[in-house]
């Protein structure tokens, strides 16, 4: 029956009432008509027809070219006038320098938009600042100069971790609107693991398991700085998005100003001509993000609060053996979760041995399952046969496992293994 409105198109094409006929008068026309299967599973083909062929089967292209042109090289210079854009971007990120790395990384994408060709460049943005600073107005300008369907929103990160969550990153930008991350959490692991990848294998909800491509880049918007970022990240772009303006005269002035020329002709083209052209040969996929003043004065407040409490620790006590459970005070007190506990030991230098099955040499028929971490500089030896010892990287000496007084300590006290 999806044939009839084919016939009925048909039909009205050569001048005939389509109502008048059976389906027997359309037989002659269905056995000299060519249909293409479609598979309706829509695949993201920038710049390409409604309709992509994929692995020998045809799907609907679920891009479309945006409404905004780009001008020819011609177009009169007042109508290319993209000032009030660059001006009011610099005033929100507070440097130039901010500028042109948002900028280059737009352009990138804006000039190669096939994903397969060219893969994205596996960074983040992540813009916080107080409400009313226009955040919600650089969304509308990627919306209009890269198309309606080449951004993908998000109200929360929460829709990040929904069963077709995978459907939210089949597009170029993904902008999540309102931010609130914790690190180690379930939003933070798929964010951190799809900025980083172009394809996942995933179950969408009602659907088996099969591969996903994951063409988007994520834009974060917040009212406060990140919770979640690590000190040794690579993929965020961090930067405040406000203005210390005088008053709210001036706020309203320049708001006022910079709306009105967006909503002129040729603002939006104007943007568009400014990425198509701007020069991005030097643009490196394989750097890291920008690092700006507010990502590392964050790296420096989420190393100070851990692992500087366990590195304070390590100076005051002679044990050179520490399992996760005798910092158990630092992670209550900083709210770090299991997950997080192993990369914060490594950043204070502690090292990780393979956890073996140790017996308590004062008790040999007492035995645990002990992770042991060693203090900078040592590491744990074994060999089948021989007491276990420790051995000093710096110097080479050794010492007995059984004389270390943290190693004693996992015996003499009650804990739960880790």
């Amino acid at each position: 029956m999806h044939l009839f409105s084919h016939c009925q198109r048909w039909l009205k094409e050569a001048g005939e009432e389509p109502n008048k006929y059976s389906w027997l008068s359309f037989q002659h026309k269905l056995r000299n008509a060519v249909f293409t299967p479609i598979v309706l599973n829509p695949k993201y083909r920038p710049e390409e027809s409604e309709v992509v062929e994929v692995d020998g089967n045809w799907h609907p292209n679920s891009w479309r070219w945006p409404e905004v042109k780009v001008p020819d090289s011609t177009t009169p210079a007042e109508k290319l006038w993209v000032k009030p854009f660059l001006e009011h971007l610099e005033m929100m990120l507070g440097s130039k320098k901010k500028v042109n790395y948002l900028l280059d990384l737009l352009a990138y994408r804006y000039q190669h938009p096939d994903h397969l060709k060219h893969p994205k460049p596996h960074i983040a943005c992540y813009f916080y600042g107080l409400p009313g600073m226009g955040k919600g107005t650089l969304l509308k300008v990627l919306q209009n100069v890269f198309g309606e369907t080449a951004v993908r929103t998000a109200a929360d990160q929460k829709e990040l971790t929904g069963g077709s969550s995978v459907d939210l990153w089949k597009r170029t930008w993904l902008v999540v609107e309102e931010v609130d991350v914790k690190q180690g959490s379930t939003d933070w692991n798929k964010i951190k693991g799809f900025t980083g990848t172009t394809s996942t294998d995933a179950a969408m909800k009602y659907q088996h398991v099969s591969k996903h491509e994951l063409p988007a880049q994520l834009i974060m918007f917040s009212n406060s700085p990140p919770t979640f970022i690590e000190p040794n990240d690579r993929r965020f772009f961090i930067s405040k998005f406000e203005y210390d303006f005088k008053d709210a005269t001036e706020k309203e002035q320049h708001f006022k100003s910079y709306y009105q020329w967006l909503d002129s002709e040729h603002a939006y083209a104007a943007i568009a001509f400014l990425l198509k052209h701007r020069d991005v040969s030097k643009f490196s996929l394989a750097a890291e993000a920008m690092m700006t003043d507010e990502k590392r004065d964050i790296c420096a407040l989420v190393r100070d609060s851990v692992v500087e409490a366990i590195s304070a620790k390590l100076e005051i006590t002679e044990a050179i053996c520490f399992i996760p459970t005798d910092f158990d005070e630092i992670w209550e007190a900083n709210g770090i979760k299991p997950s997080q506990i192993k990369h914060k030991l490594s950043e204070a230098g502690l090292r990780k041995n393979a956890s073996k099955r140790y017996a308590n040499q004062l008790n040999t028929n007492q035995t645990r399952t002990l992770e042991i971490w060693t203090k900078p500089g040592w590491t744990l030896q074994r060999k089948q046969g021989q007491p276990a010892t420790l051995l000093n990287t710096n110097n080479g000496k050794t010492m007995p496992l059984i004389d270390d007084a943290g190693y004693r300590g996992f015996w003499q006290q009650q804990r739960p293994e880790f």
